[in-house]
C-alpha cells in the first residue's frame, strides 16, 4: 500500500517530495510536522503522510497580516494569520512563540544579501546568493565563489528590477521586527548567535564554549 501510494504521488509532484517519502519510510519516533493549512486540500499527500503513525500533522494559518500592531497581535492570537511569511524563518519563529518557547536561538542567519547585489553595465540585476543545495556548491572548491545570477518573478523567466529585489529584502527584515514586537508581548526572548548577521531586530550573543 505504502509503495503504491508513494509511486502515484511522486509521479505527480516535483522531486522535492522525495523528502516526504524518506520521512514516511524512516521515521520511527514521534514527529510533529507543522505545515500551512493549505496542505489540507491535498488529500493524496495527507493520506500518504498518515501512513506512518509516528508522524503527527499540525496545521497553521499562514495568511499574511499587516496593519496596526494591536490588531495584528489580536489576529495572531486567534491563529488567523502570521507576520508576512516571506521566508521559512519568519513562520518558524512565530510558531515557536505560539508554542510557548521563551528562549529562542538563531544560528546561521547571515542574511547579508545586500553585499551580494550587482548591477551590470547592461543594467541587469544579479545576486550572488549561496544555497547549500545549489548545484554550483556541490563541488567544495566552488563553495565560496557563487555565480551571480538574476532573480526571477516566481517560476517565470522575467528578471526582477533592482527595486523589486530590494523590496523582497524589505519584507524579510520588516518581518523580523514584527516578530520581535510579538515576542516582546509574549515575554519571549530571541537571540541571534550569528555575529555577522544583517538582521537588526534581535540582540546578538556569541556562543561561549567551556
Amino acid at each position: 500500500m505504502r509503495a503504491i501510494l508513494a509511486e502515484h504521488i511522486f509521479s505527480v509532484f516535483p522531486p522535492m517530495f522525495k523528502t516526504f517519502e524518506e520521512m514516511v519510510e524512516k521515521t520511527n519516533w514521534e514527529l510533529y510536522l507543522i505545515v500551512p493549512k493549505l496542505a489540507r486540500k491535498d488529500k493524496e499527500w495527507l493520506k500518504y503522510m498518515r501512513v506512518n503513525p509516528y508522524i503527527k500533522l499540525l496545521f497553521f494559518n499562514n495568511t499574511p497580516i499587516e496593519g496596526f500592531q494591536w490588531l495584528n497581535h489580536l489576529l495572531y492570537n486567534l491563529s488567523l494569520g502570521t507576520p508576512r511569511p516571506h521566508n521559512v524563518l519568519i513562520p518558524s519563529l512565530f510558531i515557536a512563540i505560539k508554542c510557548g518557547f521563551k528562549k529562542i536561538y538563531l544560528a546561521g542567519t547571515d542574511h547579508n544579501w545586500l553585499k551580494d547585489v550587482h548591477v551590470t553595465k547592461d543594467n541587469q540585476v544579479l545576486l550572488s546568493q549561496k544555497h547549500f543545495y545549489d548545484a554550483q556548491f556541490r563541488d567544495k572548491d566552488n563553495k565560496n565563489s557563487p555565480h551571480p545570477r538574476p532573480m526571477y518573478h516566481g517560476a517565470s523567466t522575467e528578471e526582477r528590477k533592482l527595486h523589486e529585489v530590494l523590496i523582497k529584502f524589505y519584507y524579510a527584515f520588516k518581518g523580523y521586527w514584527d516578530i520581535k514586537e510579538y515576542a516582546s508581548e509574549k515575554k519571549a526572548d530571541i537571540v541571534n548567535l550569528t555575529m555577522n548577521s544583517y538582521i537588526d531586530a534581535f540582540k546578538k550573543e556569541d556562543i561561549q564554549y567551556p
